[in-house]
């Protein structure tokens, strides 16, 4: 009985050791614990990142898939919401962490998800810079991120998805929008000479959408045609609603995947 007692003890004492050896010293032994099972744990709420653009503290989630390492590095997806919600919407009402687990438990491509609060009336300028002067590089550099990113959104955060697309087409492998609002993109389009530098972009949009009209989305795709520019159109049954909205983001992930 000594004997066992001893050899846990041996044990737990080497276990002890090696988690404080790798401690950061501005770190408490409580903190660095909750650190490594927050990263473990697959979802980090609640991240702020202080924003000069903004002139405010901004908050995001993040999503890490199973098996991550700060020793590998990997693409990320950029998930925005709609107007009304926060960055916390995607999770609480989107089912974001389940959809992401079941498609890299069927294969899927590992990848962070970043959950930024939008906070703004769509896409203003000093968010514009925000996002991609501050938020994007600040993410990808704390968990390692390796060049390859893709958009989506729903609603308010579709109309942002498609407006990275075409304003950042170079940032983005694929650009997915769920139901966007005011698809007014066209003179963005004709600015830019080489649609081919586009990401993949796909349009997924209810046949029962009032907000996001049928109607909408064939003159928006309309444009496109005319304009030279390659998307796929997904028309089918639903509305803007999250049961809409989380059947699209299992697909975003898989077009994502396959663009990275």
């Amino acid at each position: 009985m000594m004997k066992k007692i001893l050899i846990a003890f041996i044990v737990l004492a080497s276990s002890s050791l090696f988690i404080s050896c790798d401690k950061p010293e501005n770190q408490t032994s409580d903190n660095y614990l909750d650190e490594v099972i927050n990263r473990a744990g697959r979802v980090i709420r609640d991240k702020k990142i202080t924003s000069t653009s903004l002139g405010k503290d901004m908050s995001y989630n993040v999503i890490l898939p199973p098996g991550y390492s700060e020793k590998k590095e990997f693409p990320f997806f950029y998930l925005l919401h709609g107007a009304g919600d926060n960055h916390n919407a995607w999770l609480d009402k989107g089912n974001a962490e389940a959809i992401l687990k079941g498609y890299l438990k069927d294969g899927g491509k590992p990848m962070i998800v970043v959950v930024p609060d939008e906070a703004t009336n769509f896409w203003i300028k000093e968010y514009d810079d925000f996002f991609h002067g501050e938020l994007i590089p600040a993410v990808e550099k704390e968990y390692h991120g390796n060049g390859k990113r893709a958009v989506a959104g729903n609603s308010m955060g579709g109309f942002c998805t498609l407006f990275n697309a075409f304003s950042h087409p170079k940032e983005f492998s694929c650009a997915y929008s769920m139901s966007a609002v005011n698809m007014l993109f066209e003179s963005t389009i004709k600015a830019q000479p080489d649609h081919a530098i586009f990401p993949s972009l796909i349009i997924d949009c209810g046949k029962s959408d009032g907000i996001c009209p049928p109607s909408q989305v064939e003159e928006f795709t309309g444009m496109l045609d005319r304009e030279g520019v390659k998307y796929e159109l997904i028309s089918r049954d639903g509305s803007h609603d999250w049961t809409f909205w989380k059947e699209a983001l299992a697909t975003a992930f898989d077009r994502a995947g396959k663009s990275f």
